[in-house]
């Protein structure tokens, strides 16, 4: 199925080629989950949130609130690893 230029296949967009400020780059969607008929909500929010954590959705956002600079990460990665 296509929508306007991009083709969709599953639960994710796929572009017939990378657009130009992307390039080199991953490009994440936003996990999706459908609730089952009859299913309550606070039972598809769960499986919302294990998808995410899965991902590493909700850990990637909290490390991008606020730019990091390169010798900040460096510290952080060298005091985890001890």
């Amino acid at each position: 199925m296509t929508v306007g230029n991009r083709a969709i296949v599953t639960e994710k967009w796929f572009f017939p080629s990378p657009p130009e400020h992307t390039k080199g780059q991953v490009i994440h969607t936003m996990p999706e989950v459908k609730t089952r008929r009859g299913e309550p909500i606070d039972r598809a929010l769960r499986r919302l949130k294990k998808k995410m954590d899965k991902e590493g959705t909700l850990k990637e956002l909290r490390n991008r609130r606020h730019y990091e600079k390169p010798s900040e990460a460096k510290r952080r990665e060298a005091k985890r690893s001890r």
